[in-house]
């Protein structure tokens, strides 16, 4: 396994994000490891809908840009106060998800807690403490997950949506939204 060291600067966000789609579209001749940390941004997955997920306004009064990934799963906020750890193989490799998921676990485990793994996260207790998503390409297979180390929940909550309850509309056309666009926010 390879390990990406100059893998992207944490101010450039939509670059780390356009890396992360190179990853699996490129198909990496090995598998590789790229940890890496973000400046303060919103990340949604390819389809969901800004506007439902993100705290949009409070977004732009911070300066806080919102930014769209290749890969599904759900709205993360990323900070220097977190990591986010992806894996990258050559061809479609379906379970690399879990297998990141069981990585992290692992690694969190060695801390003396207890955590628990499956397919949308790693918790402790009741807390989620890391999210994965994944995303498969003919060439290639990129799974990430953030795990979040010393952002507090206060400032998370404060730039995502609070999540409903009950029947979520289809996000159809959600998809063919330009990945890592920026939704009229500039860093500052």
């Amino acid at each position: 396994m390879d390990l990406l060291l100059d893998g992207g600067a944490p101010g450039d966000q939509a670059a780390n994000l356009a890396l992360e789609e190179a990853l699996a579209r490129s198909g990496v001749p090995s598998p590789l490891l790229r940890i890496w940390q973000n400046e303060s941004c919103v990340v949604i997955g390819r389809a969901q809908r800004a506007e439902r997920e993100v705290n949009l306004a409070t977004c732009a009064a911070g300066g806080v840009p919102v930014l769209r990934r290749a890969s599904g799963g759900g709205t993360v906020y990323q900070d220097l106060g977190n990591l986010n750890i992806s894996l990258a193989a050559p061809g479609p490799v379906p379970g690399l998800a879990v297998e990141t998921a069981a990585l992290v676990a692992a690694v969190i485990a060695g801390l003396g807690l207890v955590p628990r793994a499956g397919e949308r996260g790693v918790f402790v207790g009741a807390a989620k403490v890391s999210g994965l998503a994944s995303h498969l390409t003919r060439d290639g297979t990129l799974a990430h997950a953030t795990l979040l180390v010393t952002t507090p929940a206060a400032r998370v909550g404060a730039f995502l949506t609070q999540r409903r309850t009950g029947p979520v509309p289809p996000t159809r056309g959600a998809a063919r939204w330009p990945r890592c666009a920026t939704w009229g926010v500039t860093s500052a």
